[in-house]
């Protein structure tokens, strides 16, 4: 399978407005959950014309979103760190932000039928 990853965007994301810059510790139930890791999900859409999806995703839209959402969602736009007080894990919210990568990913997937996931008998 051949395929082929173009950068579209590299940028950094944070809130619109100013947010609470304070440590909020961690309870045993945020660092146990943490250690659960988590599941990544990759979204496809096929198209039979790529000039047509050419302007599919507008990346301005989300990143004007994601930095409202970091408003009130502000731990988000935190650093996971040690308080110094008392050595426990916090989150610094500290309005830095996160990273937003897009990416363009030209790639040909093998067709499945819409039966394959049906039983057969």
């Amino acid at each position: 399978m051949d395929f082929e990853v173009q950068v579209v965007e590299s940028s950094f994301v944070t809130p619109s407005e100013p947010a609470p810059r304070k440590g909020l510790w961690l309870s045993s139930l945020d660092l146990w959950l943490a250690n659960q890791g988590h599941t990544p999900t990759i979204y496809l859409y096929s198209s039979n014309d790529v000039a047509a999806t050419a302007d599919f995703f507008d990346v301005a839209r989300l990143k004007e979103a994601m930095a409202r959402a970091l408003v009130a969602f502000y731990p988000l736009a935190g650093r996971l760190g040690i308080n110094n007080d008392d050595g426990r894990m916090e989150i610094s919210c500290n309005g830095e932000g996160h990273s937003l990568l897009s990416l363009r990913l030209m790639i040909s997937l093998p067709m499945t039928s819409r039966n394959s996931s049906r039983r057969q008998n």
